[in-house]
């Protein structure tokens, strides 16, 4: 993201965060949501995403994201001169901002996610769905997708997934409450990374 883009942004939207090619609202209901401009040579692609805290990571990801198909999710150089690109950005996203800032419901996270039967082979997109239930306290449904990741062999990219399972599956039979006070301290360890 260019120095006049990122100071227009700024002014438009003082209530997001921006930072590499994000720019994003939040934190609320465990949650940020924002877009992701991908700036190319002939123009900029837009994605819409959501991310969930509490999926702890060294970085942003688009795990929970969509490209905005082409017209409407790309800024196109050739329409637009100089400062008129910048213009165009930021009132497409002024136009669009309500519609994602409507996505920081948890319930509603859940539900998108469970309503992809092809997103929910994945087995990070499983665990996230768990980690959610936990925090709604739908602690059996959670339980039930965590035996079953403990119950795989994951690869060694997932060992995450399979460390998570271990603590988890054992606080969940003790004391479910405690699952989600961990929970919530995984969201808190990722707030400090993006320093939110």
């Amino acid at each position: 993201m260019n120095a006049e883009l990122k100071v227009a942004l700024k002014e438009a939207f003082p209530d997001a965060i921006l930072t590499g090619p994000y720019i994003y609202f939040g934190p609320k209901d465990h949650l940020v949501s924002g877009f992701c401009l991908e700036m190319t040579r002939n123009g900029i692609y837009i994605s819409e995403f959501v991310y969930p805290l509490f999926k702890r990571s060294d970085q942003l990801s688009l795990l929970f994201s969509e490209r905005l198909p082409y017209p409407e999710g790309f800024v196109d150089y050739e329409r637009w001169e100089g400062n008129k690109r910048v213009d165009e950005v930021v009132n497409w996203l002024d136009a669009n901002s309500q519609r994602v800032k409507e996505k920081l419901s948890l319930g509603r996270f859940v539900s998108e996610i469970q309503s992809h039967p092809v997103a929910l082979k994945n087995k990070w997109v499983q665990m996230v769905n768990a980690l959610a239930l936990i925090l709604l306290g739908e602690y059996c449904k959670a339980r039930v997708i965590i035996q079953y990741l403990s119950d795989q062999e994951l690869p060694k990219g997932m060992m995450q997934i399979s460390e998570e399972c271990r603590v988890l599956n054992g606080v969940l039979e003790c004391n479910p409450d405690k699952a989600r006070i961990l929970v919530e301290g995984w969201e808190q360890e990722m707030k400090a990374k993006l320093k939110l």
